[in-house]
């Protein structure tokens, strides 16, 4: 987290003309950069995004951005979670909700993930604009997955099939969050099981600036076996930043340069339904804020 705040203010400068004070207004324009004929998503993991939902979603209508991935509490706020969602309608936007720990892969019941997949119901009742949930749980950062790989990740594989049922239950979409290393780390078969048994798109976290293509073949290959849609993302955030290196992101490069490498992929991968995702929501609006 960057501390950074890039909520959209309105500056008001007084400026003397004369002896004549005049108030000048400033506006933070966004410029969009993406095109209507593609499905663009979003993370955003701060609640600032929900509290100022309007503001977000003006955001996302102006860059072409049709989704967003929004993380929300486990106890979260109901009345302003309907407020959020209520406008994602308004602007005709879709929204899953994102969640994610680590533990989580070290529990084939998938008990947390259950609870929060029925409080995800109780909104989607009330709100068509509520269309999933994005998982995000991330087994090769716990101690357990260095000691023990494999059963770990059998572990893993075995709560997101519990939680993809429970989610179908429900008619809530699964957007499964993956590594691009399953493949080149020998859990080729677990790949494949996952996209087969545990989502309905996976989203690849592919932070290899000029090298996605080949980092995400094996993804593509097995998500077109199965006839499912897989999600490119791409890093924003500042080397630094979570431990990321200069090679894992746009961030000085911009968001353009992401862009030109999606169309790139998608012509590469022509016979297979690829998306864009973006990571994360300030870092996205500070590249594209003029």
């Amino acid at each position: 987290h960057s501390g950074l705040s890039m909520k959209n203010k309105q500056q008001i400068i007084k400026v003397t003309f004369g002896g004549v004070l005049v108030i000048v207004s400033l506006l933070t324009f966004i410029k969009p950069y993406f095109d209507d004929n593609y499905e663009t998503s979003v993370f955003s993991w701060y609640e600032e995004q929900v509290i100022n939902f309007d503001d977000t979603f003006r955001t996302l209508s102006t860059l072409k951005v049709s989704t967003i991935y929004q993380f929300i509490s486990y106890n979260p706020d109901v009345e302003l979670i309907d407020d959020f969602l209520e406008s994602a309608t308004k602007y005709e936007k879709n929204v899953y909700f994102l969640t994610g720990e680590q533990e989580w892969a070290l529990d084939p019941e998938a008990t947390e993930l259950k609870a929060y997949i029925e409080t995800i119901n109780m909104f989607k009742k009330k709100h068509t604009s509520l269309k999933g949930i994005v998982i995000d749980v991330e087994p090769q950062s716990l101690d357990e997955y260095q000691e023990s790989p494999a059963e770990v990740m059998s572990l893993f594989v075995q709560a997101m099939k519990t939680a993809y049922t429970a989610a179908h239950k429900v008619g809530l979409e699964v957007v499964l969050c993956l590594p691009n290393s399953l493949d080149t780390l020998g859990f080729e078969k677990d790949l494949d099981i996952l996209i087969r048994d545990a989502s309905d798109s996976v989203a690849i976290m592919n932070y290899h600036r000029g090298q996605e293509i080949e980092r995400i073949e094996t993804e593509a290959i097995l998500s077109a076996k199965y006839n499912k849609p897989i999600i490119n993302i791409y890093e924003l955030q500042p080397a630094g930043t979570f431990d990321l290196t200069e090679e894992n992101t746009y961030f000085n490069h911009g968001v353009t340069a992401v862009y030109e490498n999606y169309k790139y992929m998608k012509n590469v991968f022509d016979t297979q339904e690829i998306f864009l995702s973006l990571h994360e929501f300030q870092h996205l609006r500070m590249l594209t804020e003029k």
